[in-house]
């Protein structure tokens, strides 16, 4: 009998992305989060509500990520390659906080990207 795994091409989306690299950590025993700083609509008073000013900026993904019997916190920044989107102000700024912190804040430009990051970093 023929067993063949079929593998499913998926849309290289900003979304994709982000969501690969979510389930990919959490399989892996890590604890990934995705933060959304867009505005939120409300629908009852028909506005959108903007995030805090202490969060704006803050990167896609939140991870504590274990090595050694320590947890790390990484920040993982989604910026699409096929959309050329760029680090705004804002996001420069709260990644130099995490830093400032003893945090470490990745950029990641397609999935692959951080698949060959994860291999070098030694999570």
């Amino acid at each position: 009998m023929n067993m063949a795994l079929k593998m499913k091409t998926v849309p290289a989306t900003t979304n994709n992305i982000t969501t690969g690299i979510i389930n990919f950590l959490n399989s892996k025993g890590h604890l990934a989060v995705r933060v959304n700083t867009t505005g939120i609509y409300d629908p009852i008073n028909r506005i959108f509500r903007r995030p805090d000013t202490n969060s704006l900026g803050c990167p896609d993904i939140l991870c504590c990520m274990k090595a050694d019997g320590n947890g790390y916190f990484v920040g993982i920044e989604i910026k699409n390659e096929l959309t050329k989107d760029k680090i705004k102000k804002h996001q420069d700024e709260f990644h130099k906080r995490i830093l400032e912190a003893g945090g470490v804040v990745y950029v990641v430009r397609s999935y692959q990207e951080f698949l060959d990051w994860y291999k070098l970093s030694g999570f």
